[in-house]
C-alpha cells in the first residue's frame, strides 16, 4: 500500500481514496505507509481513507495518521 501511495503521488494524483478492509494488525505499525502518507501530505495530495465498521477509529497506520 505504500508503494502504491507514492506511486498515485508521483503520478500526481491529487486525490487519493482508499476503501478497504482490514483484519488483523497488518497495518497497526508500518512506517513506509506513515513514510508515504506524510510524502502524500507534504506534496498536497489529499488521502481519504474510510474509517471502516470496528469500534476503534485509530484502529491503523491510516486511520491514526495526522494529515
Amino acid at each position: 500500500m505504500a508503494d502504491a501511495t507514492v506511486a498515485c503521488v508521483e503520478a500526481d494524483a491529487h486525490v487519493i481514496n482508499v476503501s478497504t478492509g482490514l483484519s488483523g494488525p497488518s497495518l497497526l505499525h508500518q512506517p513506509q505507509l506513515v513514510d508515504a502518507l506524510t510524502f502524500a501530505t507534504a506534496q498536497r495530495t489529499l488521502v481519504a481513507v474510510a474509517a471502516g465498521n470496528e469500534p476503534m477509529v485509530g484502529g491503523s497506520v491510516l486511520t491514526r495518521h495526522p494529515a
